[in-house]
């Protein structure tokens, strides 16, 4: 509807706050595709694997999707901060009223924005990735 009234902007802001709240929605995803062409806008989707903790040890057998050895830290803040929403009782403060856990948007919003919070705190990380 808001593309039809050619305010762009906000159907843009709509489209990604609904594949956010229904990410394997295929009508979201068609959606998004056609506010894309319609804007002449490129639209590529990238999978990107969150690798485990135990497959990061560097003395691991090589398995699975292994990330630049630079990247490390990044994954390894990632997978701290989950488990600390996890085991150190953050989900428990966002959501009193929740009694079993589970993996939460503010959670993985957390976690994803203090990942690349690690490369700005590495000296060698910075001149390896250009940060």
């Amino acid at each position: 509807m808001l593309a039809r009234q050619g305010d762009m902007t906000k159907a843009r802001s709509m489209l990604i706050r609904a594949a956010v709240a229904e990410p394997y929605n295929k009508i979201v995803w068609r959606e998004i595709r056609a506010w894309a062409l319609i804007n002449n806008t490129a639209f590529n989707v990238v999978y990107l694997p969150i690798p485990l903790v135990r497959r990061m040890v560097p003395s691991s057998p090589p398995t699975g999707f292994r990330p630049a050895p630079q990247l490390l830290s990044a994954w390894r803040t990632y997978h701290a901060v989950i488990a600390d929403w996890r085991k150190g009782g953050r989900f428990e403060k966002q959501f009193p009223q929740e009694t079993v856990y589970r993996h939460s948007l503010p959670e993985e919003s957390d976690a994803l924005t203090a990942a690349p919070g690690s490369c700005k705190r590495s000296s060698k990380m910075r001149r390896a990735l250009n940060c």
